[in-house]
């Protein structure tokens, strides 16, 4: 996964990480939806979490509320 994560393969890198299991899902969808919400584009990190899900995760509560925010504000 992080070969694919350092190339910018995020897809590749995701889909792996899912069939690996939730923790390492959800590292590498942390730092998919940080580079996606760095660049603006929002509406990819929204369209991830649906996609691979959003884990019911305290320290992710931040950065739902603000997707929600930029989304729907």
């Amino acid at each position: 996964c992080e070969i694919f994560a350092e190339t910018g393969d995020w897809k590749n890198c995701l889909d792996k990480a899912q069939e690996k299991g939730p923790d390492l899902l959800n590292r590498f969808l942390n730092e998919y939806i940080k580079f996606t919400v760095e660049a603006g584009k929002f509406s990819d990190a929204v369209t991830a979490y649906s996609k691979y899900g959003m884990q019911l995760i305290p320290k992710n509560y931040p950065t739902y509320k603000m997707l929600t925010l930029e989304i729907f504000v």
